[in-house]
């Protein structure tokens, strides 16, 4: 790509409406130049002349030319020269504006030059031809070759050759690569066909196609003169400036021979960016927008990129620069051309960077960009998920991580699918409930669970450790057993069984609780049977307040009235602040309770747990708002 050389010379092969067509990011020599090129982007029709004199444009041009041309013709007694024959005019205006401008053939010279100097080559000089003869309405062919233009004359009369120049500068060489890229580039654009590409030599069809004679127009022979320029610069080894010509003149004309000189110009202008490692962004844009994807230059834009980024991301690390010159690339690039594969390399790039500073979040965000482009690329996939796997192992946050997980598990189905990233975000679901059940957040805890254990229904196959699994049920068993809640322990255990059914642990925790339950609901019906009975054997009696304690279990003070005597058939007199009340008294044996109904009113009993009672004395404990107090009620055997 460094140090490319290639003389080239002006020939023609008509495209399509070319890529720079947009070009938003040319910065033009002067105003009068830019209104020009606007036009022509904006697809507004402008004058050959516009074109020629905008080339080097310099101040009042426009008006001194316009008057030169002008005089031209008026010097050639223009009333008189169109009494006389065609042949004769052409003569007569071919031999009169040779000897009154063109001074001195100068290959390089341009369109300017002529009227300030006399200097003119083959095409500024029929340029000056076509402006006399269209004002005498005289027809012509303009005529161009690989390396010369002349104009022919009345071409459906007299077809007199007007030959401003005797082209006798010497022979242009090309070696076998330049030949081999012009007729890969035919062949990209379709200009010749794959059976002549397959079945003639790289000379042949280069000598076919190269050696040509077109006709063309005066717009594209004003194009020439930009490519001249262009040509001019590209031979001193100015590649910026040879780019700016020829882009212009691409833009004018697009044909396969300017564009294949105009990429080698900014080939070479990014060779140089990689000798200085001073980076233009808008020029390998221009490169790309002129070789969409198929094109025989496709590769070495794309080659460039990934040194810019090795540059600027590997050897010479600077993220800002780099991210600024990919925006500035991405803007001017046109909408219609594809910069995939630009994308994926800017999205490794950064997302490798970060990975190495331990940026896990942003290096995998860079890669869900890079995996919507090309979601079947092995590579990438396995990236994502040794990332994300990484992420995982090196963040305490076990609630972030789960957050992280389903946020990666939206963005990438295969780390649904990867058994050990199944794990972690099993594991970490696990961790974040148990440490909710232990640490004070149990509803929140329960909250996560049943969302947890709807992702484990829909998704039975996922990898999950099952010990792991049942320790966190075990945990829940084991908060409701400190609360005494022995039925809520049952359940948790059922609850993880439901999930998984063969769990070693939580069955011989089931079977533990069964047994335990067959043990309590034996001891509760034994206990029932002897507070019936001492029930039975003790409650028919007078009770008498015998003392008070808080839930603390200090002294306290209760209603000193307070008395119950009871009687068989379940009859009651019973005084409660003083006052005292008939009526009737019920046991319910199994939550020990002991209700006292007044016979003048039976929705105004009061109710009390037995919690001792003997020959001697009895404990009662009382309930407020229908929740017992923890106070005790001491009463004994009436004295009187």
């Amino acid at each position: 790509m460094k140090n490319l050389l290639l003389i080239v010379i002006p020939f023609i092969l008509s495209l399509p409406k070319n890529a720079l067509a947009q070009d938003d990011t040319r910065i033009y020599k002067s105003t009068f130049e830019e209104k020009v090129f606007n036009k022509i982007a904006n697809s507004i029709d402008v004058d050959a002349l516009e074109i020629m004199i905008a080339l080097e444009y310099e101040t009042g041009n426009e008006e001194k030319i316009h008057q030169q041309i002008d005089n031209l013709y008026k010097g050639l007694d223009p009333e008189k020269l169109k009494t006389k024959n065609k042949k004769k005019q052409i003569k007569t205006i071919y031999s009169e504006i040779h000897n009154a401008k063109l001074k001195k053939y100068v290959l390089d010279a341009d369109f300017n030059q002529l009227f300030t100097k006399g200097e003119y080559n083959c095409v500024s000089a029929t340029a000056l031809y076509v402006q006399i003869f269209n004002r005498f309405n005289i027809d012509y062919e303009i005529r161009e070759t690989p390396t010369h233009v002349y104009l022919i004359a009345d071409p459906k009369g007299e077809k007199i050759l007007v030959e401003s120049t005797l082209p006798t500068q010497g022979t242009f060489v090309f070696d076998y690569k330049t030949q081999k890229d012009y007729v890969n580039l035919l062949k990209a654009n379709k200009l010749i066909s794959e059976e002549e590409f397959e079945n003639n030599s790289v000379k042949k069809l280069f000598d076919q196609h190269y050696d040509t004679n077109k006709i063309i127009n005066d717009v594209q022979l004003a194009a020439l003169l930009y490519y001249n320029k262009g040509v001019e610069k590209y031979n001193q080894a100015n590649y910026e400036e040879a780019a700016y010509f020829l882009e212009a003149s691409y833009l004018v004309y697009p044909s396969t021979n300017i564009l294949f000189m105009t990429n080698y110009a900014l080939i070479n202008v990014l060779a140089e960016c990689e000798n200085t490692n001073q980076f233009d962004p808008i020029s390998l844009a221009k490169f790309v927008n002129l070789n969409p994807k198929g094109s025989q230059f496709e590769s070495l834009g794309l080659t460039h990129f990934q040194y810019v980024g090795n540059e600027l991301m590997v050897l010479h690390p600077n993220i800002s620069a780099y991210k600024t010159y990919y925006q500035q690339f991405k803007s001017a690039v046109d909408t219609i051309v594809n910069i995939k594969d630009y994308e994926l390399n800017y999205r490794y790039r950064l997302a490798y960077v970060y990975q190495v500073n331990n940026q896990y979040p942003e290096a995998l965000h860079e890669l869900s960009i890079a995996y919507q482009l090309n979601p079947e690329n092995i590579e990438l996939k396995e990236n994502i998920t040794n990332l994300a796997k990484l992420h995982m192992l090196t963040d305490r946050n076990h609630k972030d991580n789960i957050d992280s997980l389903e946020k990666y598990m939206t963005k990438f189905d295969l780390l649904k699918r990867d058994p050990t990233f199944q794990q972690f975000y099993n594991y970490y679901n696990m961790r974040v409930i148990r440490e909710y059940v232990s640490y004070g957040k149990f509803n929140e805890g329960m909250t996560r669970l049943a969302s947890y254990e709807t992702h484990l229904k829909n998704n039975p196959k996922t990898n999950y450790d099952e010990s792991y699994l049942a320790a966190m049920y075990l945990d829940i068993a084991n908060y409701h057993f400190n609360n005494r809640n022995l039925s809520k322990v049952k359940q948790s255990i059922q609850r993880g069984l439901e999930i998984a059914p063969n769990s070693i642990i939580l069955l011989n925790r089931m079977q533990m609780i069964n047994q335990m339950n067959s043990t309590i609901k034996t001891y509760e019906v034994e206990e029932q049977k002897s507070f019936e009975e001492e029930v039975t054997n003790y409650i028919n009696n007078c009770w008498s307040y015998d003392g008070f304690t808080t839930k603390n279990g200090d002294q306290g003070e209760y209603d000193k009235t307070f008395k119950i005597m009871a009687y068989q058939n379940k009859d009651v007199n019973f005084v409660m602040n003083g006052k005292f009340e008939v009526g009737k008294y019920s046991i319910r044996t199994k939550p020990k309770l002991l209700y006292l109904t007044p016979n003048r009113d039976k929705n105004d009993y009061v109710v009390f747990k037995i919690i001792e009672i003997n020959k001697n004395y009895m404990v009662l404990m009382p309930f407020k708002d229908e929740k017992l107090t923890g106070e005790k009620i001491y009463l004994a055997i009436c004295k009187d």
